[in-house]
């Protein structure tokens, strides 16, 4: 992603810096539309994974969106989940 303009790039540096002492990725996240945030956090963490939320937000009343880190060696993934009357 290039800037086209003198603020800062919104998705450099990932929150926290070097993510868990690992090298930046090229690719920034990875984003998936899911039904439920907090059922796909909850079995991730019933499956023994334990991601940070680096970022936790919302688009208005359309989206929440949270940005997971820890799941791999690679991007943060974020997950996308529209509010009911956007559906």
């Amino acid at each position: 992603m290039q800037n086209t303009n003198t603020m800062p790039p919104p998705f450099l540096p990932v929150p926290g810096g070097q993510r868990r002492g690992r090298p930046p990725s090229r690719v920034h996240h990875l984003a998936y539309a899911v039904e439920s945030i907090a059922r796909h956090l909850a079995t991730l963490r019933e499956a023994g994974e334990g991601p940070d939320v680096v970022f936790d937000g919302a688009i208005a009343d359309r989206a929440r969106l949270v940005y997971l880190d820890g799941l791999a060696h690679g991007p943060v993934i974020e997950l996308i989940e529209r509010a009911a009357q956007s559906r």
